[in-house]
């Protein structure tokens, strides 16, 4: 096998092979973080309680304290839900929107990484005789 041939081979692997592979690698790796961070359930819930926690009225007649009291509690327990949501969506977002960065840049280096090595491989054969 000469050299040429394995240089050939490995072209034809970078350019035509690995792309396809490159972007179902990080196609599962959108999946897992859109997955892990529950987006579908999490919009779903957006106002629920947190934790399912929630004031029931302890007596069946009209008592103004004891309608506030569960009033009051179950408005905050949504609040703190929708909190709690709204910062792990963020956080799902902005991991997918980094994810999507270091894709771009994935893809552009490699492109340009053969160029890059037969680059640095002259330049150390040139700096090493100077």
């Amino acid at each position: 096998m000469s050299i040429f041939s394995l240089i050939k081979d490995y072209f034809l692997w970078h350019y035509g092979a690995a792309f396809p592979e490159m972007f179902r690698v990080l196609g599962n790796f959108f999946w897992f973080l859109y997955h892990f961070f529950s987006m579908p359930v999490l919009f779903r819930t957006l106002f629920s309680p947190w934790k399912k926690i929630h004031e029931e009225r302890e007596s069946a007649g009209f008592n103004l304290k004891d309608i506030l009291s569960a009033l009051i509690i179950n408005i905050m327990m949504r609040i703190v839900g929708f909190f709690f949501r709204v910062v792990l969506i963020t956080i799902g977002v902005m991991s997918i929107i980094f994810l999507f960065i270091f894709s771009i840049s994935l893809f552009i280096f490699w492109v340009f990484a053969p160029i890059l090595i037969l680059l640095s491989l002259i330049l150390g054969i040139i700096f090493l005789f100077k």
